[in-house]
């Protein structure tokens, strides 16, 4: 009988990926101001309200993540607001800003720098952000948002990862947040155009279940007292350490629930009877199916990392969401991981159930053929070439264009092949 894969405080396979990818991180941030007034200054925007609601009673969150050309977005902080973010290590700091957004003005904006290992920039550099619109202002909605992520892809010069991972994940048919461009500017200092990211709460939820009151919990990882990396799973080490985001406070009794299930049975002959009452498996399974076919190697499969888990209160069942796609389409062996050895106990105890198996691989076949149908490749390309057009000059100096070009033309010949090779693996044919 195979036994559950054991729990590290440090996945050194991972540790040693993040430091390549600090290295490329390095390779594609040469240089930055270490000030507003270091750079070139953007023309004034005239000052004019942004609308709540759309005109002419279009869908204000629809308006938002299909438009064509990226958002304009500005930010202003004041000086003492721009220190207090400025630091060199990642903090929970939050100060308010101004936002203009594509010429209107939004005042009283939250504004929180984002990311930790491998991801993190001050705000000097290239930083991931987070502006929340009703922290400030109570029930204030934004294009339908209370709140919204901007990713900095700083580990990915393709500048195409994130928002082509989402979209594989969208055409498995996973809940997925959306995503679309914003060319930023902070204290008009260009920043260059960056992928904006749907943020996973309430509003999210309601979009996609038709019941969204059930419990949220976030899957990123958390720091023990001696500041080492712990990463969640379902196991008992440390069901305890997810924190909820949305739903009721049930004292992480639908955590608890699945992870005793999951590592009772795992291996057994009885895991799927054990665990379908509380594990949506078509849902899991074609989550499970995207990481594989996308290359996903900083996910739930191999590392147990940016997801988030949601329990649908029609039927009480556990489903996962992705979140943070910048290290999609990557070689696993490259990260020192392997897909036959997965690391999250829902993946890892899936492979190893036939039943759990055959439906992952009908999922991993029929994903595939929907990506080759709807020409996916073809419309990863145009974006990267419309996002090209679009990128401005970049005083933060993120990648040069020859850089940008040749890691897109990378990602272009590895996507066929991770199809290809997700099929040999997992799939039927």
């Amino acid at each position: 009988m195979p036994a559950a894969p054991p729990l590290t405080t440090r996945q050194r396979p991972w540790l040693a990926a993040l430091g390549v990818a600090g290295l490329l991180s390095g390779a594609c941030q040469r240089g930055a101001p270490t000030s507003p007034a270091a750079a070139a200054t953007l023309p004034p925007v005239a000052p004019a309200p942004v609308d709540e609601v759309a005109p002419g009673g279009a869908d204000p969150a629809a308006q938002l993540w299909s438009a064509t050309a990226p958002h304009r977005l500005r930010l202003e902080l004041a000086p003492a607001d721009w220190a207090a973010l400025g630091a060199d290590a990642p903090s929970e700091a939050e100060r308010p800003g101004l936002l203009w957004w594509d010429g209107g003005q939004i005042p009283d904006v939250h504004v929180s720098l984002r990311g930790r290992e491998g991801s993190f920039l001050p705000i000097w550099r290239k930083p991931k952000l987070r502006f929340d619109f009703n922290d400030l202002v109570d029930n204030r909605l934004i294009m339908g948002q209370k709140a919204l992520a901007i990713n900095n892809s700083s580990a990915d010069c393709s500048l195409m990862r994130d928002v082509a991972g989402l979209e594989l994940f969208r055409r498995a048919g996973v809940a997925t947040p959306r995503s679309t461009w914003g060319r930023l500017a902070i204290n008009d200092v260009e920043y260059g155009v960056l992928p904006m990211i749907e943020v996973v709460d309430d509003r999210f939820l309601a979009a996609r279940f038709d019941e969204a009151e059930g419990n949220l919990y976030d899957g990123k990882y958390v720091y023990d007292a001696d500041g080492a990396v712990v990463l969640l799973d379902l196991r008992p080490e440390t069901a305890a350490l997810y924190e909820q985001e949305e739903g009721e406070d049930v004292a992480l009794a639908d955590i608890w629930a699945v992870t005793e299930a999951a590592t009772a049975h795992f291996g057994q002959p009885d895991w799927m009877a054990a665990t379908s009452p509380l594990v949506d498996w078509p849902a899991v399974q074609r989550f499970l199916a995207a990481e594989r076919v996308a290359g996903q190697v900083d996910g739930y499969t191999l590392n147990r990392n940016n997801y988030f888990v949601y329990f649908d209160p029609g039927d009480g069942r556990l489903q996962l969401i992705p979140w943070d796609l910048d290290n999609s389409f990557r070689w696993a062996a490259d990260w020192g991981m392997d897909w036959e050895a997965p690391i999250g106990i829902l993946a890892h105890g899936c492979r190893v159930d036939p039943t759990c198996a055959a439906g992952l691989a009908a999922e991993v076949d029929a994903l595939v053929r929907t990506l080759e149908a709807e020409d996916f490749d073809g419309w990863v390309a145009a974006q990267a070439a419309a996002l090209v057009e679009a990128q401005p000059d970049d005083p933060r100096d993120r990648c040069s264009p020859s850089r940008v070009a040749a890691e897109q033309e990378e990602l272009f010949a590895r996507m066929p092949l991770l199809r290809a090779d997700a099929l040999a693996a997992w799939g039927t044919r």
